[in-house]
């Protein structure tokens, strides 16, 4: 008899503890903020870039090859940024504040994904949005 008590105290014990969230989930959160840092660094240049390249499509003469390129090569960050905005799901318990900086992406369709999934999954878009950054930083540089 002694022993069912033990043995229930225990798990008594354990059903009382508070979760542990995964250290994915955790980590993928910590991904997910960075890349909205940067996305938000991105912002004002993206939208600079989208404004010289429409103020090229109004000045009524054929564009130069570097100009074209130019274009394309704005046209092709702008849908970029569009996809990872309209795809970029919230790690599931994520906490932050959505009116305290320039959030423009939707938030992704909501996963039904394992810790570690998710943390590819923000490590991935981490990933397309640094491509993107240095795309942006290699036009600017021109």
């Amino acid at each position: 008899m002694q022993y069912q008590i033990s043995v229930l105290f225990v798990a008594l014990l354990f059903s009382c503890q508070s979760p542990q969230s995964g250290g994915g989930n955790d980590e993928a959160a910590k991904i997910h903020l960075e890349i909205l840092a940067i996305e938000s660094a991105l912002a004002d240049k993206i939208d600079s870039l989208i404004q010289v390249r429409n103020q090229l499509a109004i000045q009524g003469r054929a564009l130069t090859p570097e100009e074209i390129a130019f274009n394309n090569a704005v046209t092709s960050i702008e849908s970029s940024v569009t996809y990872w905005r309209d795809n970029l799901p919230e790690p599931p318990g994520l906490e932050h504040d959505h009116a305290g900086h320039d959030h423009h992406h939707h938030h992704g369709p909501a996963l039904n994904v394992t810790p570690e999934q998710m943390l590819a999954i923000q490590k991935e878009f981490r990933d397309s949005m640094l491509s993107i950054q240095q795309r942006v930083s290699q036009l600017t540089r021109k």
